[in-house]
Parts: C-alpha cells; sequence; structure tokens
C-alpha cells in the first residue's frame, strides 16, 4: 500500500485523550477488556476501493473485500466505528481495538457489558475471546492502572529503568549517564548524585563499585522515573521514538514535547533478543528495533504523526516509503509499519539516550514475535515439501483404480485374458495381493493416480536418474516404471540449471579474405596497472600493429587507429569484442564515417575473436620474457614485431610482410632477393590447416552439435556465480531467435536479446515455473490511459541473416539502423566468396 498511502486523503477524526477518557472511568471498581477479532479486517471495503488493494500472486491477481493492515488512514476510521458502534453504550471506551466497559457495581457492569456485546453482534462486530479480561478488580490501560483504589502509573513504563542492572564496565557505565545527561536540568543536584559514578569513568581509574557507588546509581534511577522528569502522554503534542540495538538487546524511549518547548520521555521500555534474533546482522537488529519500538508503543503511535530517531543511518533509506527491502524479514517489517505516519532521522551514536536500554535489557524476549518467524518458515515448506505417502493411501486409491481392481481378479482367479501381452502377465508369478493393493514380491504396485506424487517423493534430493532409480525400485514399482523415472529427471527445473555445463560446438574457420588489409581484429591488453596495449592483426596477411596507451578511452583508441589506417588504409571489416570502448557511440560513428563494418564477438566467449586473443598470448610472452631478463619491455616488443612481421607464419607459409606489402623485409640474416611471385596456393594451404586442426580440436575437445535451433527454449549458462552454491545455469529459461554457427542469438523474458556461443547454451527439456507468461503473446496496450493495472508491451525482436558463421555480431545501444542490413558479399576476380561477416548491430531498447 506504499504507493496507495500516498494518495489517500487521512480523515482526521477526533480521539479522545487519555486524560479524558481516565476521567470518566473515575469510580469504576469492575474492569472489562474487550478485544475484538481481527481488528481492521472486521471493516468492509466498498467495491469501488477493492481495485486500490490489488496485489500480484503466484495464482493471479488478488484483491482486499476488507481493510487492510499497512492503509495509513485505517486507524482513524476504524477508532471512528468503532466509536459510533458504542457510542450509546454507558461506561464503555474505546482506543483503537481495545473496548473498556467500567461499572461501579458487579450488576451494573454486567448489564453494561452485556449491552456492549449485544451492540458488536447486531453490527457483524467478533470479538476474540483468548485476549478478553472478564470482569477483573484492575487492568492496564494505556499505561496506567485502573482499580477500586483509583489511578497509577503503570510500572510497565519505566521498568526498563527500574530493574536495570549496575554496569560491569566503564563503557556500560558512560553509556547509563549518557542517558541521564539528557534529564539533568529536570534532576536537582544532579552533580553531586552522580559525582561517583563519574569518577568510575576517568581514563586512568580503576574499577571498584562499592556502596557509595550502588547508593549513587539508585538514586539516579529514582530520578529519572519521577516528575519533572517523566512526563504524561497528551494527544496532539510533537511525538517521537529513540530507537537503539545491541547484540543483546532492544531499547527504545517514547518522548512529547511539552508547552515549554522540552522533551521528556513518557515510556521506557527495553528486551532481550532471543537465541535467533542474536544471530541477525546489526541491520536487521536496527531494523528489529524500530519495528519493535512502533508496536510497543502502537496505542501511541497510531493515527498521530512523529519522528523516529535512529543511529543507524542505513535505516533512513531502508525503511522509508520507496525503498526496495534487502531481506523478506525486513520487508514483512516494513509492511506492518505502513499503517504509521513517521519520518525517520539519524541521529550521532553517543546522543542515542536508548543505548543502554539496549546494551542492558530487562524485559523478556519477544517470543511470539519468534513464533511468527517460525509460522511463516513453516507455511512455506509445507507447501514446498510433497507430503508422505503412506500404505493406506496406496491401498485406497488402489481400490478405485480400474486397472488394480482387474490386476486383483486376474491373480485371484488365475485369469490373464484382458492382461495378455502386457508386463503384468510376464511377472504374474511375482504378483500378490495384500488387502486392496498388488505386491510385486516385496514391492508396491503403484495405481497411475499416485505415480507422479511417487516420483515426486522418490526424486526428493535430486539425484540423479541412477540413484533415483535405485531409491524407487527398491520399493515400488508400475509398467516402464524405468522410462518414467528417466523421463521426469530429465524434466526437473532445479536439475537441468545445475546441471554440467553442455559440451562446445564443433569449430568452424573463418575464410581467408581477399586482400590485405580487409578484415582486421583488434583487442586490448592489460600489460600492468595503467600500461595497455591496442593489438590490430589482419586476417589476410597476419600483419600485426601494436599501439600503446595509458588510458583506454574510446577517444585514445580511434588515435591509435588512426595511426595505422594512415598508413595502410581503412580495412573494411574490424571485429572486436564488447569492451566498453568499443561499444561507445564515439567509436561507431567513427567506423561509419570511414565506412568500416563493426563485427562484434559473442559477449563472454573470447574463442570468436581468436586471431587477436591468441596474438596477445604471444605479446604476453614476450613482456615476460623481457622482464626475466630485465630488459625495457617496450624496447624487446618492438624488436618482436619485427621478426614476426619477418617470419613465414605456419597458416599460410609467407611472411606477413610479404603478404601485405608484396615484398621481404630486410633483417640482419644474409638473404637472396629473387624475382616476384604470385600468391598462388596461399588460400588452399591456409584452408587445409585450419581443416587439420579443427579435426583434431574437435576430437580433443568432445565437441558434437547441440542440436539447438530457432524456436527452441534454452538455459544459459550462469556468467556470474558469487559462490559455488550458484547454479552452472540462470534460472530463467530463454527463447533461440536466431542461430548461425556457434552464435545463437536468445531472448530475454522481459528485456533485450542476448548473442552466446552454443556451448553456453543447454536445451530446455519441461516446462519452467513462469513459461506460460514468458511465451505468451504480446499484450495490447490498454485503451484506458488511467488503467489500474497496466500490462507491459513486448516487441518480438527479428534476427539479422546471417551470412558467416565465423563470429556473432555486436549489441549496441547507440543510434543505429532500425532494421539489420545484409552486407553484400566482395567479388572476386575468379569466384564468389562471402564475406567474414553475418550480422549488423541489433537494436537494443530499453
Amino acid at each position: 500500500m506504499r504507493r496507495a498511502n500516498a494518495a489517500i486523503i487521512r480523515e482526521r477524526h477526533p480521539v479522545p485523550t487519555i486524560e479524558e477518557t481516565i476521567q470518566e472511568m473515575a469510580g469504576g471498581k469492575f474492569f472489562t477488556k474487550v478485544d475484538l477479532n481481527m481488528a481492521y479486517h472486521q471493516v468492509e471495503l466498498h467495491p469501488d476501493s477493492r481495485e486500490i488493494t490489488t496485489f500480484a500472486a503466484p495464482g493471479g491477481l488478488y484483491r482486499y473485500k476488507r481493510l487492510v493492515f499497512g492503509v495509513n488512514m485505517a486507524s482513524e476510521k476504524f477508532q471512528q466505528i468503532i466509536s459510533q458502534v458504542i457510542k450509546d453504550c454507558p461506561g464503555a471506551y474505546n482506543m483503537s481495538d481495545d473496548i473498556v466497559v467500567v461499572g461501579s457495581t458487579e450488576a451494573e457492569h454486567d448489564s453494561r457489558l452485556a449491552t456492549v456485546i449485544q451492540r458488536l453482534a447486531e453490527r457483524g462486530l467478533t470479538i476474540n475471546a483468548k485476549k478478553c479480561q472478564i470482569k477483573m478488580t484492575s487492568i492496564n490501560y494505556m499505561g496506567h492502572i485502573l482499580s477500586q483504589d483509583g489511578l497509577k502509573v503503570s510500572g510497565e513504563k519505566v521498568k526498563a529503568i527500574v530493574h536495570t542492572p549496575p554496569p560491569a564496565d566503564a563503557s556500560q557505565m558512560r553509556s547509563f549517564l549518557g542517558l541521564a545527561q539528557f534529564c539533568a536540568k529536570f534532576v536537582s543536584q544532579f552533580a553531586t548524585i552522580t559525582a561517583p559514578l563519574w569518577d568510575l569513568t576517568k581514563q586512568d581509574a580503576e574499577w571498584k563499585w562499592g556502596e557509595d557507588e550502588q547508593q549513587a546509581f539508585e538514586l539516579l534511577k529514582k530520578a529519572l522515573i519521577k516528575a519533572p522528569v517523566m512526563a504524561y502522554y497528551t494527544l496532539g503534542r510533537p511525538t517521537r521514538i529513540t530507537c537503539d540495538a545491541s547484540p543483546v538487546g532492544l531499547g527504545a524511549i517514547l518522548e512529547q514535547q511539552q508547552l515549554d518547548g522540552v522533551w521528556k520521555p513518557v515510556y521506557y521500555a527495553s528486551r532481550k533478543l532471543t537465541p535467533t534474533e542474536s544471530r541477525y546482522s546489526q541491520f536487521e537488529r536496527e531494523a528489529l528495533g524500530v519495528f519493535w519500538a512502533c508496536r510497543k508503543f502502537s496505542l501511541y503511535l497510531i493515527g498521530c504523526e512523529f519522528k523516529i530517531q535512529t543511529d543507524h543511518k542505513a535505516l533512513i533509506k531502508v525503511l522509508s516509503s520507496n525503498s526496495n527491502p534487502p531481506s523478506a524479514r525486513v520487508e514483512r517489517w516494513l509492511l506492518y509499519l505502513q499503517q504509521f505516519t513517521y519520518e525517520l532521522i539519524h541521529i550521532p551514536g553517543k546522543t542515542n539516550k536508548a543505548d543502554p536500554l539496549s546494551r542492558q535489557p530487562v524485559g523478556d524476549s519477544d517470543k511470539a514475535e519468534e513464533k511468527e518467524t517460525e509460522d511463516y518458515i513453516y507455511s512455506i515448506v509445507k507447501d514446498s515439501v510433497p507430503q508422505a505417502l503412506t500404505p493406506r493411501e496406496v491401498e485406497h486409491a488402489s481400490k478405485d483404480d480400474p486397472t488394480m481392481s482387474k490386476l486383483r481378479h486376474a491373480i485371484l482367479t488365475n485369469d490373464w485374458t484382458y492382461f495378455k501381452g502386457t508386463v503384468f502377465q510376464a511377472v504374474k508369478d511375482e504378483l500378490w495381493t495384500a488387502g486392496q493393493m498388488v505386491m510385486r514380491g516385496s514391492r508396491i504396485v503403484i495405481p497411475e493416480a499416485l505415480q507422479e506424487q511417487v516420483l515426486e517423493l522418490g526424486h526428493e534430493g535430486h539425484q540423479g536418474i541412477v540413484r533415483t532409480k535405485n531409491r524407487l525400485r527398491s520399493k515400488v514399482w508400475w509398467p516402464e516404471i524405468d522410462k518414467t523415472i528417466e523421463k521426469r529427471v530429465k524434466k526437473c527445473y532445479p536439475c537441468q540449471v545445475v546441471g554440467k555445463n553442455a559440451p562446445p560446438e564443433e569449430l568452424e574457420s573463418t575464410l581467408l579474405p581477399d586482400q590485405p588489409w580487409m578484415y582486421l581484429a583488434i583487442d586490448l591488453l592489460s600489460i600492468s596497472e595503467g600500461n595497455y596495449l591496442l593489438a590490430v592483426i589482419d586476417y589476410f596477411s597476419r600483419w600485426p600493429e601494436v599501439a600503446y596507451m595509458r588510458v583506454t578511452s574510446a577517444k585514445n583508441v580511434i588515435d591509435a587507429l588512426e595511426m595505422m589506417f594512415q598508413t595502410h588504409g581503412y580495412p573494411k571489416y574490424l571485429r572486436s569484442d564488447n569492451g566498453q570502448p568499443f561499444a561507445s557511440r564515439e567509436f561507431h560513428e567513427y567506423l561509419t564515417t570511414h565506412g568500416i563494418t563493426q563485427l562484434k564477438g559473442i559477449p563472454y566467449w573470447p574463442q570468436s575473436n581468436g586471431e587477436v586473443e591468441r596474438f596477445n598470448r604471444t605479446i604476453l610472452k614476450s613482456v615476460k620474457i623481457a622482464k626475466v631478463e630485465q630488459k625495457d619491455w617496450k624496447t624487446v616488443l618492438k624488436n618482436f614485431l619485427f621478426h614476426y612481421r619477418t617470419t613465414p607464419h605456419t597458416a599460410t607459409g609467407v611472411s606477413p610482410a610479404k603478404l601485405l606489402m608484396n615484398r621481404e623485409l630486410g633483417d640482419k640474416l644474409p638473404s637472396f632477393t629473387g624475382l616476384s611471385t604470385e600468391f598462388e596456393g596461399i588460400q588452399d594451404k591456409d584452408a587445409l590447416y585450419k581443416l587439420k586442426r579443427n579435426i583434431a580440436a574437435n576430437q580433443r575437445r568432445g565437441a558434437k552439435d547441440q542440436g539447438i535451433e530457432t524456436g527452441d527454449t534454452v538455459f544459459c549458462k550462469n556468467l556470474h556465480k558469487t559462490n559455488k552454491l550458484d547454479p552452472n545455469f540462470e534460472t530463467q529459461p530463454y527463447e533461440v531467435i536466431g542461430k548461425h554457427g556457434n552464435a545463437v542469438i536468445v531472448q530475454q523474458p522481459n528485456g533485450p536479446p542476448r548473442m552466446r556461443n552454443a556451448a553456453h547454451l543447454k536445451k530446455f527439456d519441461g516446462a519452467a515455473p513462469c513459461e506460460s507468461a514468458h511465451h505468451s503473446a504480446p499484450a495490447a496496450p490498454d485503451s484506458t490511459p488511467d488503467s489500474a493495472l497496466p500490462i507491459a508491451d513486448s516487441v518480438p525482436v527479428t534476427p539479422p541473416n546471417p551470412t558467416c558463421a565465423s563470429s556473432p555480431g555486436p549489441m549496441n545501444t547507440g543510434p543505429i539502423p532500425a532494421q539489420p542490413e545484409v552486407i553484400p558479399a566482395p567479388t572476386h576476380s575468379t569466384r564468389v566468396r562471402s564475406p567474414p561477416v553475418w550480422q549488423k548491430d541489433y537494436v537494443m531498447s530499453k
């Protein structure tokens, strides 16, 4: 209700003050406190208001028919409704869902109580009998004790101070004196009383707790709980609570501003943490302190605006009205706090008056809160874990199953005509009956209606196919049980998500371009912090260029490339990974201006840009050798590049310099310069070399075709695992919308498409929990602008037509053409060859 509360206009209903109510109760001798059952849920909502409470659940959309806890105006409206119900009932007073009936005599009390009960019944209101206190001679009401002897303040309000144990060290003493210091102006002779206590906090003082210190401590506690330090709660005055949490307890103080502008305490409260709560993080303990304080002082806070002071700054954001709670536990507390109108304020820890109450708590731990948490967990477990299956249930199901009835008849009469040629006839000598159940040896034959439940129970723990078969076959049996188990385990959603990775698909080689410096690959290599290399390599000649840079911004990359292009000319295609400089709009605009088509590798699959990635390993080896030899690595790198360019390459048999410049570069070795020759046989030799290499690599890696096609549903590998317990695959299935070679385009359920290598994918067999929503057709936009429940439109993405299986294309977010282009294949003098390009950028929509 956080969004709704921001728009609801609160109805201000006058609530009687405590002083007015208690004054009217004077003279009472018999008291009854009636607790209304489920409070707000007894108030029915008008049909026009029910749409506001709509919420989503696994079974669909639901809405409340009754007043919701968490509506900011619920307290005032509920107070108004109950006041109208009992306004004509003498001696009846209400504060929220508590109704107090007072009588000066027993007969008068009984008559008034009967009137109230009758009035509640007429209005359809019910009470919680377990929480009612009937015909008491004294009751605790709003911090006051109402009895035959008159009115007195409840000791519960000052229990946290009265029962505070003596401090055990100087740190606890400083904390307690910090609380007392805020009330020093109201305590007569404060300095004299606290002098022995202050002496214990000195830096070199020896800790000694004697009679003088104990007497001063008791006098100070008595002063803190008496007037003029304490004040009576008055409705309408500025109110605030100060909360704190320690590893052992919680503390809170309710304060109000008096007419003279001074803040005075109204209620001190503290309690110990349960063993479970003591294991919370400090953040959750601080959040629990706020939740507990608001619930403790709820009768004072409902219907008024107040402030909450805390020394934990993170709570200011997390417990605000538009936060995203970090856990279900904190979210449950926040849902309770929605019924209050409060403002969170951060204060320094040294000024937090509630600190000593939390460090020396006197109240018992809140078992109700711990039980509520346990009940919440139990309800989840109860719905999640399959129920145990007893032989009695199997017997009842077998009795009603037609096949089991005929099988029992066949066993008793030895007439197997009906089951002729079936597996039942093949094992008839092993079958016998036990009541209505059919047994095969010591195993129970499960009727068809219970087979799915048995499979669920047998696969508990998510063991593999073999172990699940061994477990089930030892106790139960039915025809084709092995096939059923195998099918069930293969369709198990969690098992598929955490299963082993798919083997890599077979390698596909990139065709040699038609000419030098036509198709380049680039990559950034980090040598050390602040030292980077931009490596560029030509796919045709294997000619490398390396530029040194200190900052890997798009501008620096462009400047380095421009120097190379001014020497060798502009290429037609440039392959890169998805690094930030290469994915920037500035880099994309530079390439577009110079007529260069950018090709991007598959994200998280560096093998798609293997040419330059392999060259980076060679560069890194050269730099490491320079470090071992204690030489300048930049000088060594230049020397290495020269020798690399003049050495015949393994794939082509010709040096990069010869292929790029049609001449050999002179080096230190003696050589004979003969007549120039044409590049005959280079492409065939390159293709043969790569074919042999691919065959060997595929056999070594156990590569095979995954069989992934367009339209399949697949799991994507979890590339952002934080620990070993994370599943190997993302839990949300994806739909394949495009594929060529090893590059696969998958569609996210609610977002842009992704490109992955086939080895990162696994075909999904079965139905995921949200499959129906994921594969549903795009919903039409709502024609009503003010629709309370808009449905987000989904836009299908059409993949481009690939023309080469080398590597995937890029996925940019810049302003590029809305429709992917098909790049025309370059021509050759003797044959037409497909370019090493298969797609342009996708249009990514936010």
